[in-house]
């Protein structure tokens, strides 16, 4: 189902919101690249709820991409946080 009028921030604004609303932490971890051998920074969020942590993946090029409604959405599920905040709903 589609959201043709949800408003989509930007990855600024969204990672901003997780950061100062529900208090996540952007974080990194150390990974490899496992078709090149490379070693790189991947970057992911965390928030603890009732001593409970929650990561998800966090990885984008740019902060002024408008990352898709079910990339939100996935990312709000993984941090049990309710999505219709970010204007995403199922009515």
């Amino acid at each position: 189902m589609a959201y043709p009028f949800t408003y989509l921030q930007t990855v600024a604004e969204f990672r901003n919101r997780l950061i100062q609303e529900y208090n996540c932490q952007l974080k990194t971890t150390a990974a490899k690249d496992k078709e090149t051998g490379q070693d790189f920074n991947a970057p992911y969020m965390e928030r603890t709820i009732d001593g409970e942590v929650l990561q998800c993946s966090f990885f984008f090029e740019d902060d002024n991409e408008r990352p898709l409604w079910s990339v939100v959405r996935s990312i709000c599920r993984r941090l049990r946080i309710d999505p219709s905040s970010f204007g995403i709903t199922l009515e």
